[in-house]
Order: C-alpha cells, then structure tokens, then sequence
C-alpha cells in the first residue's frame, strides 16, 4: 500500500526543509486533473517559454541508445543577466506534467522580480511531453524500455541542463537556487548533493561558510607552494611536481580565451590539492600534516606580525591589524552554528508554501514565507561577497 509523504518539503540551495503533517492515502496520488480548460487557465497566470533539451537516455553507460527531449519552461523577464550574475531558480521537476506544477508554485515566480532570478521548470523523465521512444505508449510498453526512468537518471538530466544552459548563457557564476516539493523536494536534496559543483562552483566536501574560509585556503596553498617550489618532485606537504608554481601558472594560462576566473582560480589551486587526481572534494578544514595546533600557537604566543603588497606579490593587500589578528583568533576558537535550517509547520498542507500568496493566507504561512525569503536572501548575498572576493584577489 502507497504511503505518499504529504510533508511540506522544501529543499532549497543549503537544504532547507518546510515539513508538514503526514496523510496516508489508500491509493497513488494524483497530481494532474483530466480537465483541459482547468489546466490551460492555471498555467496562464504565468508566461513563460516552452523549450526543449535534447537529453541522453543512460548517462552511465556507453550503450548506443536514442536520445529524447527533455521539455523544460524558462522565464527571464527579471533576470539580471550574467554580468549581474543574476540567480536562477530552478525547480525540479514532479512525477506529472510540468506545467502543471508550474501553474501551482507560485512562490517562485512571485520571487523571482524580487531578487532578478531567471525561473525554469524542468520536466522529469517519463512524464508530460518528456517521454523517450517516440510516445507514451512505447516508453511503457516492456521492464525494458521503461528501465531509465529512475531518479538518478532524471537528476543527472537536470544536471546536464543546467550546465548547458549555464554555458551558452555565459551565466557560470550565476547562483542556482534549487526548489521542490513532496518528490521533487527529495530529487533537489540529492541534486545538491551530487551535482553541487554545477551550482556555485563548490568543489568543497561541505559547506562554505564564509568567504574568509575560501580566501584563508587559497592563501595557504599559495604560501606552502612559495615554500616547497623544489626543481623536483617531492612529497614533503602534497604530492607535487617539479617546480609546481610554474605549473600552476601553465595550468591557468592554457584554459581557453572565455574562461572564467574561478575555472582558472581552480584549475590552479588543483596543482597543491589535488595534484594526483584522486580527491573528489576539497576539506576546507582537513589537516593531513598534523598542524592545526599551530594555530593555538600563533594566536597564544608565537605572534607574528605580516602583511602583503598586491603590487609586489602574489597575494592580495593585508595589513597587519592586533584587532582584526584577535578577532580572528577569536573566530576559529569559538563554537560555530549548524548550516541546516529546517522549518517546521504543524498546520501546513502538501506544497502549501511553494503556492501562491492569497489573502486566506494564515498568519504562521505569511511569516513562514517571510523566513524563508530572508533565507535565500542571505545565501545569494553571500555568494556575492563569495565570488567578489575571489574575483578582487
């Protein structure tokens, strides 16, 4: 017997959740209704464009299989563009035709001029116009042909769009917010989870919490490099090549012209870090030599004062400052908040926040929206101050 999860789940980009109360039903849910005018008059509330993705049928395998268009709606009447750096929001995709879901996801759109995002519905594999072979009659027919419709072929559907879509936009350092409810809500916790590089260039095991995390990592590579620059392969900090700040320099001068700066930026930094290809991550706080008590060191006793020239070093302009340097120590000795912000709805109904705002809106709904703005608020700007910092470097 289905059970179908009728929590409010709202996963967005650092997996926020909205969870809501649970409905068992005696039979599958249906989403889509069979009334034509009633959908057609749902789906006018919101322009957007149809368009279509020609998607791989197995993303993991080499077998010699036909392709299928992937139907996905694309609104960008607000977006700022990519020199803005504009955020896009994109929501994954339902067990059901897309516009349909789009019609009742009003959160989104009425999002969207707020923060001058660029908004996307993908269709999910097997279902409305997203269907492989031809027809929905032939998709269906065997175990056979219906064998690619599983979850993580459909993630990885949306992680090729995206990336697509990111490339011939020149929208690379665009922000991707992710949103979904009740399935798609689970499918956009795990996209995040295995495709999170392709939505804000974090190749890092978790989250970043700060962009002074990004630029402290960044210096100490560039730092231990100065230090272990030998004409030979060594391995006394990382397995390195001879003379490894010239290949860093040669692996950031060989990218093609239109390259952005945090391809080169990491392109380069992969020289230290990962120089034999085997990590699949970054820990921003691994300490593989053993050396975090130096830090307690230099905050308690061994103070040095230093600073740097951006005109005649590598590294950006520092000056050195007793307060910042107490602050700072300060900062990595403290306890620090946990990143997951759930939100929690006793009285909430399926989907009912990603819905449109009504005046029947309840007060705990008003300001559970309210919340979740503030929240995605603070991820895009700290991305900015992420991305600015690296850029100004």
């Amino acid at each position: 017997m289905a059970k179908p999860l009728f929590d409010s789940l709202v996963f967005f980009f650092l997996l926020v959740s909205i969870l809501s109360s649970t409905l068992e039903s005696r039979r599958l849910p249906q989403f889509l209704g069979r009334n034509q005018k009633t959908k057609i008059n749902l789906v006018e509330q919101y322009s957007y464009e149809t368009r279509y993705f020609e998607q791989i049928l197995d993303h993991f395998s080499f077998n010699d299989l036909p392709t299928f268009q992937q139907r996905y709606l694309i609104n960008s009447d607000h977006w700022v563009g990519p020199s803005g750096m504009g955020p896009i929001f994109l929501y994954c995709g339902n067990e059901g035709d897309i516009e349909w879901f789009a019609a009742n996801t009003g959160f989104v759109w009425e999002l969207a001029p707020r923060f001058g995002a660029m908004v996307i519905f993908p269709e999910h594999r097997y279902y409305g116009e997203s269907v492989p072979y031809g027809s929905q009659k032939e998709a269906y027919k065997n175990a056979s042909t219906l064998a690619h419709l599983t979850a993580e072929q459909a993630l990885a559907d949306y992680a090729v769009l995206i990336t697509d879509l990111k490339r011939n936009l020149s929208a690379e350092a665009s922000p991707v917010i992710l949103f979904g409810g009740s399935y798609g809500g689970t499918r956009k916790h795990e996209l995040f989870r295995h495709y999170k590089e392709i939505l804000g260039y974090n190749n890092f095991c978790g989250k970043l919490k700060s962009s002074e995390d990004l630029s402290d990592w960044l210096d100490s590579a560039y730092s231990y490099l100065a230090m272990v620059d030998y004409p030979y392969p060594s391995e006394f900090l990382m397995p390195l090549p001879a003379y490894p700040i010239k290949e860093v320099c040669k692996e950031i001068d060989n990218l093609p012209d239109g390259t952005s700066v945090l391809d080169r930026i990491f392109k380069g930094i992969s020289v230290y870090y990962n120089y034999t290809g085997e990590a699949d991550c970054f820990q921003l706080d691994d300490d593989p030599h053993g050396m975090s008590g130096w830090n307690w060191q230099a905050c308690t006793e061994m103070v040095m004062p230093m600073s740097s020239n951006k005109n005649s070093s590598m590294f950006p302009e520092w000056d050195y400052n007793a307060t910042s340097y107490a602050e700072d120590c300060w900062n990595e000795f403290r306890n620090i908040s946990e990143s997951i912000v759930a939100l929690v709805t006793e009285e909430g109904a399926h989907h009912l926040d990603l819905r449109a705002a009504t005046t029947n809106d309840p007060d705990w709904l008003v300001e559970q929206r309210a919340s979740e703005i503030k929240i995605i608020e603070g991820w895009i700007v700290d991305y900015y101050k992420k991305t600015k910092l690296v850029f100004n470097m």
